[in-house]
């Protein structure tokens, strides 16, 4: 409380909001509001302060470049800027401030120009960070040659065609028609739209972006890509080749054709070919692979150097499809490996690096091989002929491997038999398993076959069996 004749000086900051319309407000201020201090005059605790209120227009400045010519600035952080404007169209320049010395360039528009038309944004002297900041470039009413600029650009937006677009920093959004024939950016992020796009190039990360177009033969990314999405839509929609530096996380892929995904480090998310002709020749990963991966027509070939762990991995072929082969350096877990059609290979770990078999792996056709250097923990199952299934462990109590209508050719599990082999529901045979002679692995000195190897083997004669003795 204060002594009658005295006062007491406060400074207050007040923040008003960013947005709202212009017009007068009022400033509200009250002391001893729960009226704590007996007073003579409660009445006079309130004091209000009218305010113009207007919204803030920050100032700007336009410079328009005719055909030919060429304009320099020294933009905010000091860099010296040079924009050079081709021999067809003409630029309007605007500047976030009053003059274009000291401000950034808010944003370009062309106009008047052909595929002949370029504009060339360039760092004279890099007294700042060594790139131009530069807003939407918009090419208005014709096709454009050549958009090139060492710096950062908000967006680009061409009506047209455009062939050849050069960033080195960072590109927020793109859209343009037709066929673009080379595409180079720092970085990328936002919404990507164009007819096709030959050569795609990447050199640092792609963030949050969705890329929408028919074709992109060739994409290389020299960094990392983190939730974004690649759409190569229609009946012809393909991508070629795709690789990656870093790591692909949450990368959503949708065409009809895949050639060849390449990513150094850990791939995620969803890879799918559809239509009738959809086809994933090819997708390695140099860490860990845990992106589902469904075509119409084939897989021909996954590889990953650490551990395949996937919810599904399907090829829905009306009994015509292919998994050719899926190999990983660590363990396979896919809970849902089913072809309706032929596998021909897998293959979990190395001699020198083990790998276990999880989750389930169907065939509607033959499956041809399955080896394993580890323990088998999974399903097994094949429509026709299982030709081979081989582990240098143990097959788990769990396990099944199964020929649910044909023969099993060869069942080599060099460790122990724990789970169930099943040849046609007991109506197939398995021709050929292993029998270990130092462990005594399915042996009895006097029925030969124990009891326990029977109640794992449901065949039509276990004495048609051939032994391999290892």
């Amino acid at each position: 409380a204060l002594a009658a004749g005295t006062m007491s000086e406060h400074n207050l900051d007040v923040d008003l909001p960013a947005s709202g319309a212009d017009g007068a407000y009022y400033l509200i201020m009250m002391v001893d509001n729960a009226n704590a201090v007996t007073e003579s005059d409660e009445a006079n605790n309130t004091q209000t302060v009218a305010l113009d209120v207007s919204i803030y227009v920050p100032p700007i400045s336009t410079e328009q470049l005719a055909a030919g010519e060429s304009f320099s600035f020294t933009e905010a952080d000091g860099d010296e800027i040079l924009i050079q404007m081709g021999r067809i169209g003409e630029a309007l320049l605007t500047f976030n401030g009053p003059t274009a010395n000291g401000s950034n360039i808010s944003g370009i528009e062309i106009t008047g120009s052909s595929r002949s038309g370029s504009l060339i944004v360039t760092v004279t002297n890099a007294a700042g960070d060594g790139l131009a900041q530069i807003g939407n470039v918009t090419v208005s009413g014709s096709d454009f040659g050549t958009f090139q600029a060492a710096g950062d650009v908000t967006g680009l937006s061409v009506e047209g065609v455009i062939k050849k677009v050069q960033i080195d920093g960072e590109l927020g959004g793109f859209a343009a028609e037709g066929v673009v024939s080379t595409f180079i950016v720092g970085g990328l992020s936002g919404e990507v739209q164009a007819g096709a796009f030959k050569v795609m190039t990447i050199n640092g990360d792609i963030n949050n972006t969705i890329i929408d177009t028919m074709t992109i033969n060739k994409m290389e990314v020299t960094g990392s890509i983190t939730n974004s999405q690649i759409n190569a839509i229609g009946d012809k929609g393909q991508l070629g080749r795709l690789w990656v530096g870093g790591d692909a996380n949450g990368l959503e892929i949708t065409t009809v054709s895949i050639k060849t995904i390449t990513v150094d480090g850990n791939l995620s998310g969803r890879i799918e070919a559809g239509g009738d002709k959809g086809q994933i020749s090819s997708v390695t990963a140099g860490g860990n692979l845990t992106a589902d991966l469904i075509a119409f027509k084939a897989i021909k070939k996954v590889l990953a150097g650490g551990n395949i762990s996937a919810d599904e991995i399907t090829v829905a072929g009306t009994g015509k499809g292919a998994l050719g082969l899926v190999q990983a350096g660590g363990d396979v877990n896919v809970a849902n490996l089913d072809i309706d059609g032929v596998i021909k290979k897998i293959i979990t770990g190395s001699e020198e690096n083990s790998g276990n078999l999880y989750g389930s792996i169907h065939a509607d056709g033959i499956i041809k091989s399955v080896k394993v250097y580890g323990d088998i923990y999974g399903d097994i199952a094949a429509g026709g002929k299982l030709n081979l299934v081989e582990a240098t462990g143990d097959l788990g109590a769990a396990a099944n491997i199964v020929s649910e209508g044909s023969d099993i050719n060869k069942v080599l599990i060099h460790g122990r038999v724990f789970g169930q082999i099943s040849a046609n529901s007991g109506a197939g045979q398995v021709k050929r398993m292993l029998w270990d002679k130092i462990t005594n692995i399915f042996f009895d000195p006097d029925t030969v076959l124990a009891d326990e190897p029977i109640d794992h083997l449901t065949v039509a004669d276990i004495s048609k069996i051939k032994w391999i003795w290892i």
